[in-house]
């Protein structure tokens, strides 16, 4: 099973499923995707302490393995592999459960601009960077998505992905640089911003890796903090560990500034807009929050939240609304 990860309002009906209204003040704030295809939303009096409750919002849908990330107006991307396809719904449409109609449909061009997309990311300029298992990174501007097309990427990295296997996971830092991972990788790896200004195959300007000691075994997504930290979920290890903002300037194998032990196999990673870390895990049915203050210091923290219960199947993404 593939784990992934790791984030134009105009109001559309709901079809096919019945409906049932979010809670009102607050709205969601986490969202789940499921391996199966169902994006769970839970809303912020649902995070404040451990619950198996029944999320706020259910999205039904029909690809197995969404990747999810949200733009700067709280529409909510998701990427369909299996249908060579990303869509948009609106705000307005994900407050309600059921199965909805996207707003905005990509779908591939010729050229294969859409080959397995998984990993999304938007960038400071409203651009969305797509990661295609095939073997690419793409980059659609935010005019191209502004509607449904086909259109063909401003900027395709084609560069040696060797290390990482296959692109998967897109993280953007402070610095406005991409950060990719491949599934199950022990390496991750980096393209400058200026790097991204141009299509071609540029070697990665960093390349972060380390088998022997297990800092980066078996890599799912990463994830930065408010300090520009890099936070790392390794379930292979069972651990997360982070990097500080000066170890992850230079290639290297650097040490981990702080490693977490969990027994939940932890794989997809998102930090909340108060510094607590949220990861899932490998094992069906659990996402849980570290608070900032847990993350201090190495050690095996007992998660401050876990959120279980029987709509979470299987977490491939983790995303917070904007």
């Amino acid at each position: 099973m593939r784990r992934i990860v790791v984030f134009a309002i105009t109001a559309l009906a709901v079809s096919g499923c019945s409906t049932s209204t979010a809670p009102g003040t607050g709205g969601v704030a986490l969202w789940v995707a499921n391996y199966g295809g169902t994006i769970l939303g839970y809303a912020p009096t649902q995070l404040t302490s451990s619950t198996s409750a029944a999320p706020a919002v259910v999205l039904t849908r029909s690809d197995t393995n969404p990747g999810i990330t949200f733009d700067a107006r709280g529409n909510l991307w998701v990427s369909e592999p299996v249908n060579n396809a990303v869509v948009e719904y609106t705000a307005d449409q994900i407050t309600v459960s059921g199965r909805q109609t996207p707003n905005v449909t990509l779908t591939a061009n010729a050229a294969g601009s859409l080959n397995g997309p998984i990993g999304l990311a938007f960038d400071a300029g409203g651009n969305l960077w797509i990661a295609n298992v095939a073997g690419t990174v793409v980059e659609f501007t935010a005019s191209q998505i502004a509607s449904s097309g086909r259109p063909a990427p401003v900027v395709a990295l084609t560069g040696d992905f060797q290390s990482i296997q296959r692109p998967e996971h897109l993280t953007f830092d402070q610095g406005g640089n991409l950060w990719v991972a491949g599934i199950f990788s022990s390496a991750l790896i980096e393209f400058t911003a200026t790097q991204l200004g141009s299509s071609g195959s540029s070697e990665p300007s960093v390349t972060l890796s380390d088998t022997s000691a297990g800092n980066l075994l078996g890599i799912v997504t990463m994830a930065f903090d408010g300090a520009g930290d890099m936070w790392v979920a390794n379930p292979n290890a069972n651990q997360v560990v982070e990097f500080a903002r000066g170890q992850i300037g230079i290639s290297g194998s650097p040490a981990p500034a702080v490693r977490l032990t969990s027994t939940i196999y932890p794989q997809i990673l998102a930090f909340d807009g108060h510094g607590n870390l949220w990861a899932s895990g490998s094992v069906a049915g659990t996402v849980v929050e570290f608070a900032a203050s847990q993350l201090i210091t190495s050690g095996t923290p007992t998660p401050r939240v876990t959120i279980s219960g029987a709509s979470i199947t299987g977490p491939v993404a983790l995303a917070f609304t904007r």
